[in-house]
């Protein structure tokens, strides 16, 4: 898979196999600029990226999205601010008993573990697929997503680079 700058698009690396996938990350020229840069908010940042972006904590707690992830997940940002991931996606183990990240089933969940490693060491981590059953207004459904995740500061940024309805359990 092919890992490429967010911003300007630039060849970084391949990560895995080779595929028509493609993750995203930030150049050291970009980051530079950005750095120098006049202080950009975090929210208009993310609102940089035409693809899915969640800002959030160690817990994986929202504290900021860009209009794509709004779209996907079907709710404002005024909704899902300060909500766990779990619980803005209708996780179906978010609804047990200590919320997101409390059932034994969030041990392996993908997406909050690679928010954690990214947050603890500060290394992105680039396709991750993380499958989570959902239980929302439609009924129950099973999705793959394709995430990577960036730390900024004290917060890890939570691209969202695909989303692919699963075939439902028999």
């Amino acid at each position: 898979m092919r890992v490429e700058c967010a911003w300007c698009r630039k060849y970084l690396r391949d990560v895995g196999p080779v595929s028509e996938s493609v993750s995203h990350g930030i150049c050291e020229t970009c980051r530079d600029k950005l750095m120098r840069s006049v202080p950009v908010s975090i929210p208009r940042l993310i609102e940089t990226f035409d693809f899915p972006v969640l800002l959030v904590d160690n817990d994986v707690v929202i504290h900021g999205a860009n209009s794509a992830a709004v779209a996907i997940l079907g709710r404002r940002v005024a909704v899902i601010g300060n909500l766990k991931g779990g619980d803005a996606i209708s996780c179906e183990n978010a609804a047990g008993e200590g919320g997101c990240g409390r059932s034994p089933h969030c041990a392996g969940c993908v997406l909050r573990n690679s928010v954690a490693a990214t947050h603890a060491d500060g290394r992105p981590r680039q396709n991750m697929v993380s499958r989570h059953r959902l239980d929302g207004d439609t009924g129950r459904r099973d999705v793959a997503v394709r995430i990577s995740t960036e730390k900024v500061g004290e917060m890890v940024l939570l691209m969202v680079e695909d989303l692919v309805e699963e075939a439902a359990p028999r």
